[in-house]
Parts: C-alpha cells; structure tokens; sequence
C-alpha cells in the first residue's frame, strides 16, 4: 500500500465507519466506558496507565465508593489514599489524583475543565489523559494518541516507522508550536510542552519533608566505623544537614556512643532524631519519649523513591520461608567491609528469623535484574549514588512484575520490630 500522509481531516468517512463499527462488535464491557462523568473518566485513564484491565477493574470500584466526587478526592487522607491504592504500584498516581483533586476545587470551582488546553494544567493530566477526558467527557474533537492507535494509523496508511519513535508522532499529525516572543505567541503552549516533557524527579521531596521547620532542634547520631570514610561524611549525611541548615534549624551532631551526654547537654529535647539504621535499637532504647525517631536511610527511601511502596514491601519479610530467594541491590560497587550492611548484617538478620536455607543474591551499580519473577522481596540500599528517576524505575519494575521492594532502613527497623516507631 502507498504510504500516506493521515490526518484527522483526511480520514475517509468510510475508514471512520469501519472501525466504529468494530467497537460496537468487540468493545469489552468496562465500567468507564458507561459514563459521561469527567471525573470517572479521569480516574480510569489514570489508573489503566502501565496497568491491565483485569487488574485495574476492582480498584476502580473501590476508590469510587470511597471517593464519589471530587471534593471527596480533594479531602481525602493521604494514609486512606495509599491502602486504597495499595498493591495497584506507581503511586505517585494516587498523589497526583489528590493534587490534581484540589487544583481543581481551588481553580476550577470543583468542576473538571472541559477543554484539552485547560485540562493540561492539572496535576498528573498529560497530552493523552487531557484528550481522553476532553473527548469523551464533552465531546471536543481531541485526540488521545497512544501506541494503539498509533498501530492502527500505521496499518491503515501502510506506514513501516516504528511507533515507539517520537517521529512517528510526527508523521501522524503532531503539529509543532509556533512561538513569538514578539507577538507574545505561543507561549501556553510551550509551557504545557515542558512541563509534560520534566523529569520524574522534578518537584520531588525534600529530605525531612514536614517532620522539621525553622528554629526546631534536630540531633544526627553518626556512629563513626569502620565503614565510614575516614576523614568525611557519608552523603546521605552530608545533604541532610546541608537541608537542616537551609531550613533554619539547630543542628547537633554526635556519635553513639556520646548520645547520653549529648542529651544531657542540651536545654531541651530534641524535635527529630536522625541515626544510622544499624543503630536504631541503641538510640531509640535512650531517646526522649517526645523526640521523634528516623533515620537517613529512612529518609532516603522517600527522597529518592516511594516510601509507602518501601513500607509496603517491608511486611513481605514475615512471609518470607527457608525457599525463598531475596534480591539485595546495592546503589554503588564498594569493597566490602567487615560487618557490611548489605553483605552480612541484613543476610544474617534475615537468616537468624527465616532460617539458614533462605536463598540471597547481591548485586550492585547497574547489575539489576530486568526478570525479577524468581525473587520473593527486593531490599536497596540508601541509593544516595542515583537520583530519584533511577530508583523509581527500579520501584516500578518491581510493582509492575509484582515484587515486594523495601531498602535497607527500614528493613533493619522492621527486624527490630520498631517500625511503627519511627517517622518518615
């Protein structure tokens, strides 16, 4: 067939009728697909993204009756949100759900936007997601383009590009901005382009997030050994008090062993106590009923990837038996230490409550497993050598193969049975 340049404009009236005319005859029976309602609309394109049908379809349900409207999204707990969530992965979904729920009480009077132009500036909305709402909810000629419909136009016009190329996209009608900073032209436009093309990690958390503010007393319990860099601090360690100090707060450090004198010094408790996970036991045996207990492995989990889906993943510790195999990953390839976390104390925890049958693989850098099937649980490191996009790949590899993943911190307070103890 003569490849062609397809438009909607140029689309016979007959092609249009054929394939209409292949939906009524083999379109499933989903529950979205009988509404009108935006809002229903919008929650199943958000969770259909990366996920199956079959598996979407009870979740659906579910969050509807929990959430029937907007304003009930809009004032939803976060800790209600992520069990009603939990299991279906990619989380940071649910979060944008939530934001996007307020943008909307906030700027649009609590009604969803009826074109695709405006739909785009919501929370988690992209160029898709905007056009399935805008078309489907109001009826506005948007296009929703995704890589089936992609396979169609390509089949139809006799195309042999690769649809998984932007190209491609190209080809298929995608008219590019016309920007004049003269005419002031453009210039929504190019702004809703970029913030659909930043990175995963754009706007992501801080560090201690709302667990400190200005003027409150933060203590850092560093234990000084042998797998400390002589001379230096750890990174981990190194950014949170670089973002205590941007926050304004009083920093005070010391090493475990100098934690009762410490305490005594000060005038008053501490707001948070901040420690290596090794010596969690220790510091939480001797700290202040008031102070606030974590760790900067802990901290790190959210900061560089989902902490709901580490704490999540922490509880497949107690399922584990003497047949199963867990994954240990380590962000970085260092020389192993006497008494390494990752190579000896965590296997030998584990062991020590599973049994000595238990099956452990280690691997580090960019060693991760694309085939995750034969692994019961997955325990990172810190991975304070990648940036949160990595980790988040890695996470949602692991949810997408339905995997448990956890990290060091929190494995480590969970083995001490002291995770419902500590903050994050």
């Amino acid at each position: 067939m003569e490849k062609k340049n397809m438009t909607t404009e140029t689309v016979p009236e007959q092609l249009t009728a054929i394939l209409l005319n292949w939906y009524r005859q083999n379109a499933r029976d989903l529950p979205w697909r009988h509404t009108r309602d935006p809002y229903c609309i919008w929650v199943s394109e958000i969770m259909l993204q990366q996920t199956r049908v079959a598996a979407v379809l009870g979740y659906y349900a579910r969050f509807l009756e929990a959430f029937p409207k907007i304003e009930d999204l809009a004032a939803a707990p976060e800790e209600q949100l992520m069990k009603l969530w939990e299991g279906l992965g990619y989380y940071s979904r649910a979060r944008n759900l939530n934001k996007g729920a307020v943008q909307v009480m906030e700027r649009f009077g609590g009604a969803l936007p009826r074109t695709k132009a405006e739909l785009r500036t919501i929370a988690g909305i992209g160029d898709y997601t905007a056009g399935a709402i805008a078309s489907m909810a109001f009826g506005e000629p948007s296009s929703a383009v995704d890589g089936n419909v992609l396979r169609v136009l390509a089949r139809v016009s006799g195309s042999e590009s690769d649809i998984t190329l932007p190209e491609t996209k190209k080809e298929f009608g995608q008219k590019p901005i016309v920007v004049s900073a003269k005419n002031k032209q453009g210039m929504e436009e190019i702004r809703l382009a970029i913030l659909e093309k930043l990175p995963q990690d754009f706007e992501q958390p801080s560090i201690t997030g709302d667990l400190v503010s200005e003027n409150d007393l933060v203590l850092l319990v560093m234990p000084q050994d042998i797998q400390a860099p002589k001379g230096r601090l750890i990174l981990p360690q190194v950014q949170t008090i670089r973002e205590l100090l941007d926050k304004k707060c009083l920093v005070m450090s010391c090493t475990t062993d100098k934690l009762s004198q410490t305490l005594q010094a000060m005038a008053y408790p501490p707001k948070l106590i901040i420690t290596d996970s090794q010596v969690f036991k220790t510091v939480y045996e001797q700290k202040p009923a008031e102070s606030l207990l974590t760790s900067f492995s802990v901290l790190m989990a959210g900061y560089k990837g989902d902490i709901r889906q580490f704490i999540e993943g922490a509880s497949a510790i107690d399922r584990l038996t003497e047949n199963s195999h867990v994954l240990i990953a380590e962000a970085c390839a260092h020389a192993p230490q006497t008494e390494d976390i990752g190579r000896v104390k965590i296997p030998r925890l584990l062991r020590k409550k599973v049994g000595e049958g238990l099956q452990i693989d280690m691997v580090s850098g960019s060693d991760f497993p694309k085939d995750l099937s034969k692994y019961d649980l997955i325990i990172h490191c810190g991975a304070c050598m990648f940036n949160r996009k990595h980790v988040m790949n890695r996470l949602d590899s692991a949810s997408h193969q339905q995997v448990p993943m956890t990290n060091y911190g929190i494995t480590l307070a969970h083995l001490m049975g002291i995770l419902d103890k500590i903050v994050y």
